[in-house]
C-alpha cells in the first residue's frame, strides 16, 4: 500500500491544482508591504506570510507545504515552515531571509519559487528618557521609529529632537530635524527591543512660538512653544524648513523674529524677509484669524467662526439676538482697536476675521447701577444728617 501511494504521488507530482494556482499565482504586491525589505531586521515575534508561487502540486500538499502559510518567528529566531523545515532568520533583513528560505526549499523542491513578506511586526519594549514629558518604558512595534516614540512620550519644551539610541553596548545618533534637501528627518532609526532612547536638551536653543491650539471642553487655549537646536546662524527659510514649516494657519503679516530685544517682521513686500535665526532668538508665528467676536447686549456673547457674506447683524443673530435693552443704533465693528463701522452702517457691514462686533446697552440701562449707587449715597447722607440733629 505505501508503494502504491508513492507511485500515485510521483505520477501527479507535476500536475498543478487549478483552483489553488489561480488564487496564488504570485506573491502579493510588495508595494503594500509595511516594511522596507532591505532595511527591516527580523526578530522573534515577527509574523510572516510565506507564499508558494504558482500554487502547489498534490505531492507538495502531501508533504505539508501549503500555497500560503502564516508563520511566526520563534523566540530563538527560527522560522519554521511546514513541508520545508527551519531556517534561522534573526538578524536578517526580509530580503536576506527570503534568499535563505529559497535555498532550503530548492534542496527539496528544485525549481520551486517561494517568497516571504512581513504581515505583522513584533512588539518591542523601549525606554524613553531625557527631554521628554513622560519618561518611561513603552510598547512599540518594531516597524516604528524614534519619532513615533517621541510622539508617545511627548517632547519637552527644551527637547532638541536629537540624541542617542543605546542598545547592547552600541550607540546610534539620531536627528529628527527636517533635512531641507529630502524634507525627511535627517536620521530616524527603527526601534528595537531593550533599547534606551535618550532625547537631548537643547544647548543652543532657538524658540518657536506657534499659534494657540483650540480650546477643548473648557480647557483654555494655550500657545505651543518649542525649542530647536541651532549650532550656527541659519537663514530664516532654512530654519522654517528644519522645524517643519509655519503651518496652514500661518499669518505672515503678524509674525516676527525677536532678536536682541528687537522684534523684526518676517514678511515684507518681496516675501519672506532676509533674516538669520541664532541661538536665543524667538520666532513668533501668528495664526490666521478665523473668528468673529460678538460682545455687549446679546443673549450669548462669544466667538463664532467667520463666514463669508455674513453681516454684523447676522452674527448678532448667531449669538441669540439682541437683548431688549440693546441700543442697536450704536452697534460698531472694531478691528485692531479701531472702529471701522458704527450705527446703521455697522449692522449691514461684513466683519472680517478677527473683528469684534459690539452691541451697546441703552444709556439708562447701562447707567442703572450708577443711579442705584448714587441713591444709596444720598440715603446714607440723609440718615447721618438726621442722627446728627
Amino acid at each position: 500500500m505505501p508503494l502504491i501511494t508513492a507511485l500515485l504521488l510521483a505520477a501527479t507530482a507535476t500536475l498543478p491544482l487549478p483552483a489553488q494556482t489561480s488564487s496564488t499565482a504570485a506573491v502579493p504586491s510588495r508595494a503594500f508591504e509595511p516594511a522596507d525589505r532591505d532595511a527591516y531586521i527580523l526578530g522573534p515575534g515577527d509574523v510572516l506570510d510565506v507564499i508558494v508561487e504558482g500554487g502547489a502540486t498534490p505531492a507538495v500538499l502531501a508533504s505539508g507545504l501549503f500555497p500560503q502559510s502564516v508563520c511566526t518567528v520563534s523566540s530563538d529566531g527560527v522560522l519554521a515552515v511546514s513541508g520545508i523545515g527551519q531556517v534561522s532568520v534573526e538578524g536578517l533583513t526580509i530580503a536576506e531571509a527570503e534568499i535563505e528560505l529559497a535555498r532550503l526549499t530548492r534542496s527539496y523542491y528544485p525549481g520551486m519559487r517561494i517568497g516571504i513578506s512581513l504581515s505583522t511586526p513584533r512588539l518591542v519594549r523601549v525606554r524613553a528618557s531625557g527631554a521628554v514629558s513622560t519618561p518611561g518604558i513603552y510598547a512599540m512595534y518594531a516597524l516604528q521609529s524614534v519619532s513615533d516614540l517621541l510622539v508617545e512620550a511627548g517632547a519637552a519644551a527644551a527637547c532638541s529632537r536629537t540624541g542617542w539610541v543605546y542598545s547592547d553596548g552600541d550607540s546610534l545618533r539620531f536627528d529628527l530635524r527636517t533635512d531641507p534637501a529630502t524634507h525627511m528627518p535627517v536620521s530616524d532609526p527603527l526601534l528595537d527591543g531593550g533599547t534606551t532612547v535618550m532625547f537631548s536638551t537643547c544647548e543652543h536653543p532657538a524658540y518657536v512660538l506657534r499659534p494657540s491650539q483650540e480650546a477643548v471642553e473648557g480647557v483654555p487655549a494655550v500657545a505651543m512653544i518649542q525649542a530647536w537646536e541651532v549650532e550656527r546662524p541659519l537663514e530664516l527659510a532654512l530654519f522654517l524648513e528644519m522645524t517643519g514649516g509655519a503651518g496652514a494657519d500661518f499669518d505672515p503679516g503678524r509674525s516676527g523674529l525677536l532678536h536682541g530685544g528687537t522684534l523684526a517682521p518676517i514678511w515684507g513686500d518681496d516675501g519672506l524677509a532676509d533674516l538669520f535665526v541664532e541661538a536665543g532668538d524667538t520666532l513668533f508665528l501668528a495664526g490666521a484669524e478665523t473668528k468673529v467676536t460678538i460682545a455687549g447686549a446679546v443673549a450669548a456673547p462669544g466667538v463664532h467662526d467667520w463666514i463669508a457674506g455674513l453681516a454684523a447683524s447676522d452674527y448678532v443673530g448667531l449669538s441669540g439676538g439682541a437683548l431688549p435693552d440693546a441700543a442697536l443704533g450704536g452697534m460698531r465693528i472694531v478691528r485692531d482697536g479701531e472702529i471701522i463701522a458704527s450705527g446703521r452702517d455697522a449692522a449691514g457691514a461684513e466683519p472680517s476675521p478677527g473683528d469684534m462686533v459690539e452691541v451697546p446697552f441703552k444709556w439708562a440701562t447701562r447707567s442703572m447701577s450708577m443711579f442705584v449707587i448714587l441713591g444709596s449715597v444720598v440715603s446714607a447722607a440723609a440718615i447721618i444728617v438726621n442722627l446728627s440733629q
